[in-house]
């Protein structure tokens, strides 16, 4: 399992740091030996509670001094570096330390980590992914089922990333003819200091149906990284410039947290993710001009909870949300449901074997209640595919 590239950049950074404020000190100038001790003591205890770029901060100004502190302050450096993925650099770390200076049993721990991390390879920029799966309405008075298939490519490092995407879909009405859309979606994201990302995403569609044609969504987003944690916001916009009666935009904020607990080499790694989502669509039409046309809300919100079990080569994933989502826009822009159908809450449930860094290949089952705007009624879509990606 490959941990969040999140704080990979405060990995590097602190061991060579040189004059941090540390623990209300300056290690610019030599450290006594009280010092040290205090260091040590308080970087333990920030292990203990999986908090390892504090940990690394106090171990900073005692892994430049020298000496067999500086062995130990290394020793736990190097450990926090491997549990924060950066598995190149806990390499490194760990080789300059004097096992001799260490307790056999973290000398023992020690060579058994460098003997691990020797044989783990470097992460792999890119990728390619292919998605294929099914649709199947129930209950709906439009729409029967359908399939898709997505294939995305994408480019990864420490600091960029970049992901491109086409996704053809059909689906069969239940009058006997078909509806298609094909979608392009191009989404990057810049991280800065290793701390804050910037997201930037375009998104285009085709499509069978009049009133859809020529749709597009603009994304922009923002996340903040500490630890295993981060925090963000999406904001989505959609155009439908040719939609009935009148041109439709929709407005989405989408606030995310997630956080991830668990050592992902012992008993495996517990993921927790939390979203909210706000969509607001604006048309403007004459009512008298179009009685039968049903007025949106001015706002529909959802929340939505997952939780995400690792234990490599295995991920378990499972998914619930509640409220009402109408054109919403989903995953950055991968999943968009391009129709006036009002989805009224759902599971997902999805099932990862990663082999090595080389590849891996999933299931997934997806399923939304709806509810049809004009007439009041109420269906249920059920999605289901296999996904893999290979790494280069």
């Amino acid at each position: 399992m490959r941990c969040s590239r999140s704080v990979l950049l405060a990995c590097r950074l602190i061991p060579i740091s040189i004059g941090f404020v540390l623990g209300g000190s300056v290690y610019a100038r030599s450290m006594t030996e009280s010092e040290k001790k205090s260091s040590i003591a308080r970087a333990k205890k920030e292990i203990e509670r999986d908090h390892c770029v504090e940990a690394m901060l106090d171990l900073a100004g005692v892994a430049k001094s020298g000496g067999p502190e500086a062995d130990t302050a290394n020793f736990y450096i190097a450990q926090c570096q491997d549990k924060l993925g950066d598995y190149a650099l806990s390499y490194e770390t760990a080789s300059r330390i004097n096992p001799r200076s260490l307790p056999t049993n973290q000398g023992a721990t020690l060579k058994a980590l460098i003997e691990r991390l020797s044989t783990v390879p470097e992460p792999k920029p890119w990728s390619i992914s292919a998605v294929a799966g099914s649709l199947t309405f129930s209950g709906d008075q439009n729409l029967k089922d359908g399939y898709f298939y997505d294939l995305m490519a994408s480019y990864n490092t420490a600091s960029t990333s970049v992901t491109v995407d086409y996704e053809p879909a059909s689906i069969k009405l239940v009058d006997g003819s078909d509806y298609s859309q094909t979608q392009m979606l191009i989404v990057a994201e810049q991280r800065f200091i290793d701390a804050i990302g910037v997201k930037l995403g375009y998104r285009t569609q085709s499509s069978s149906a009049s009133t859809l044609s020529g749709a597009y969504n603009i994304i922009a987003g923002a996340r903040w990284f500490h630890d295993m944690t981060q925090v963000g916001m999406t904001y989505a916009m959609s155009k439908y410039p040719k939609y009935y009666p009148a041109n439709l935009d929709v407005n989405q904020i989408t606030g995310n947290f997630s956080t991830a607990f668990g050592n992902a080499f012992d008993w495996g790694l517990l993921g927790l993710d939390l979203k909210y989502h706000n969509i607001a669509p604006q048309m403007t039409f004459s009512k008298s001009k179009y009685p039968n046309v049903t007025a949106f809300k001015s706002a529909y919100t959802s929340t939505e909870i997952g939780l995400r079990y690792t234990l490599s080569p295995i991920s378990l994933a499972l998914s619930t949300w509640s409220g009402e989502q109408v054109f919403a826009v989903l995953g950055d822009g991968l999943v968009v449901w391009s129709n006036s159908t009002v989805h009224k809450g759902g599971q997902k449930l999805s099932l990862d074997y990663f082999y090595e860094t080389s590849a891996t290949i999933g299931l997934f089952y997806a399923k939304d209640s709806l509810e049809n705007t004009s007439t009041n009624s109420t269906a249920s879509v059920t999605a289901l595919g296999l996904n893999g990606t290979f790494f280069f």
